[in-house]
């Protein structure tokens, strides 16, 4: 994890701009993003957090500005590591 911590430090802002910039209208992409946004924020330094906070908000905005009905929205909210709607305690069978 202190792996992709460092990377992101030096390329927080290409990345997650490029994730939600091309990612935008793919359900899939957002809840990845929401996924990775929370594991960094749950071990990230303190110190980062407000950044991933701040990503964590642009993220939301996006979402709300591409997706207009409320249930793709509630869908592309939910954080979920393979983007299939599964959470980690679900399987798919």
């Amino acid at each position: 994890m202190q792996a992709v911590i460092d990377f992101l430090k030096q390329n927080e802002s290409r990345f997650i701009n490029e994730l939600c910039d091309y990612g935008a209208t793919s359900v899939q992409v957002m809840r990845r993003m929401n996924a990775l946004i929370n594991d960094l924020l749950a071990a990230a330094p303190v110190e980062r957090r407000e950044t991933l906070r701040r990503w964590k908000l642009r993220l939301y905005a996006s979402i709300k500005k591409h997706f207009e009905d409320p249930d793709d929205q509630q869908r592309a909210l939910m954080a979920d590591r393979q983007g299939l709607g599964v959470s980690r305690r679900q399987s798919v069978a």
